[in-house]
Formats: structure tokens, C-alpha cells, sequence
């Protein structure tokens, strides 16, 4: 069940966005809306989406499905961004 928070911000990119990409199971780990080249689109905590894949697989198996159908996804102007705080990922220096 969506938050009221949630639904309202779904509601919001409808209507400026119809086209943008949610990505599924992953409601817990938006942070928000952002434009990218003029268009809105969800952002997402890429922490919490590591986290999130981390429930149910290996640290190691979660980066990698992360890595190949996330990180490198691209859905068309819709593709959502996704957003780390801090260097997470293996290799960040």
C-alpha cells in the first residue's frame, strides 16, 4: 500500500511525466522527483536499492543484479535517477 506521500507523488509525476519510469518493488527507496534534460523523473536512494536486493540474495549477487538491471537500464527519457549519498560501490574512490 502506497503512502499518502508516496501517492501524491506519484499523482504529481503523471501529470508532468507520463512517461516516467517506476521502478518496481522498489517504492521504499524513492527519494523524490528531478529533471533531467526536461524532463521529471524518479530519483532513487541507490543505497537502499542495494539494500533492498540485499534481503533476498549475497552483498555480492545484490551489486551485481544491481549493476546489470539497474544501474545500466535505460527505459527511454523516462529512465529514473538514481542517487548515492557516499561512495558505496566496489571501485569508488
Amino acid at each position: 500500500m502506497l503512502t499518502k506521500e508516496l501517492e501524491s507523488l506519484f499523482d504529481r509525476l503523471e501529470e508532468l511525466n507520463p512517461d516516467a519510469v517506476v521502478l518496481g518493488d522498489l517504492n521504499d527507496c524513492i527519494v523524490g522527483m528531478c529533471i533531467v534534460s526536461g524532463q521529471y523523473v524518479l530519483l532513487y536512494n541507490g543505497d537502499k536499492i542495494l539494500d533492498h536486493f540485499e534481503q533476498s540474495m549475497s552483498p555480492e549477487d545484490a551489486y551485481e543484479y544491481y549493476i546489470f538491471n539497474t544501474e545500466n537500464a535505460y527505459f527511454g527519457e523516462g529512465t529514473p535517477v538514481i542517487l548515492f549519498e557516499e561512495d558505496t560501490l566496489e571501485g569508488d574512490e
